[in-house]
């Protein structure tokens, strides 16, 4: 991924490719290209056409673009609601920089939907289900060549983990389907720490307590009549829970604001799991 600063230059030259590609390639005219600036990675475009709105990453790591490439295929062929890839430069061996463009997810995060800081019951539903259905599909080989977890203390159901199941990537589209967005930091490993995570972000905060009531319907929801995986994953939720936290922390993953937050989910995860 491209972790570093470009020059004027090379931002010059990478808003001259995206503007070729959508009017060669989608057959668009380009309005305006935006660069998004709270990308942590400085490497995601705004394309702003006509009728259309796409979102272009540009990667310098060509082993992580094809695990994307790949990953967005797949899931968006089994009708995983995630952006789908309209073109990418990928594997011209001539060009050092490896541009990815996606259609747009029109739509609102589901932060812009909570009633009292809460998700709604249907959503939760809904949610659960795609994961759930995210996990089943990609089970078993590592199929995208995706790096593996940091940490990983269980041995089963290996599958994609998105590894970033926070409220901004979770989106509601204007259908009022659920959709999932932003797979950059997408590990392979045991599925639960997913489930953790998602819990972790939804249902324990420092500002709101704990919402035991959603994080069970959740649970409910995911497992389904699987009762005996639900018996296996459910008490590795918070040690899972607490292993991702302090990976972050550990490793300066989050921001200096945020720090007392994470704690304050870790002392409310060990007395509530």
């Amino acid at each position: 991924m491209n972790r570093g600063i470009l020059s004027e230059t090379e931002e010059n030259e990478i808003e001259q490719i995206l503007h070729n590609a959508v009017k060669s390639e989608i057959k668009e005219d380009v309005l305006e290209i935006e660069k998004n600036e709270e990308s942590s990675d400085g490497n995601v475009y705004v394309i702003n056409c006509k009728n259309n709105k796409y979102i272009a990453k540009v990667y310098e790591d060509k082993k992580h673009a094809k695990s994307m490439i790949d990953l967005h295929k797949k899931l968006f062929q089994l009708n995983i609601n995630v952006p789908n890839i309209v073109y990418t430069n990928y594997p011209n061996e001539n060009e050092n920089k490896c541009i990815v463009i996606y259609s747009f997810i029109c739509g609102e995060q589901i932060t812009n939907t909570l009633q009292d800081g809460k998700v709604e019951e249907v959503l939760i539903t809904e949610i659960a289900k795609r994961i759930r259905k995210m996990h089943d599909v990609t089970c078993g080989e590592n199929e995208f060549n995706l790096p593996a977890l940091p940490f990983d203390t269980w041995n089963s159901r290996k599958a994609l983990v998105h590894f970033d199941l926070t409220k901004s990537n979770i989106f509601l589209d204007e259908n009022n389907d659920i959709a999932i967005i932003d797979f950059d930091d997408a590990k392979y490993g045991s599925a639960i720490y997913d489930i953790s995570i998602l819990i972790s972000t939804f249902f324990f905060s420092k500002k709101r307590g704990v919402d035991m009531i959603g994080m069970n319907k959740f649970i409910d929801e995911y497992y389904g009549k699987d009762d005996e995986l639900k018996k296996v994953e459910v008490p590795l939720i918070k040690e899972s829970a607490i292993q991702w936290i302090k990976y972050l922390l550990e490793e300066d993953k989050i921001s200096e604001s945020l720090i007392d937050s994470f704690n304050t989910k870790i002392k409310l995860i060990s007395e509530n799991l």
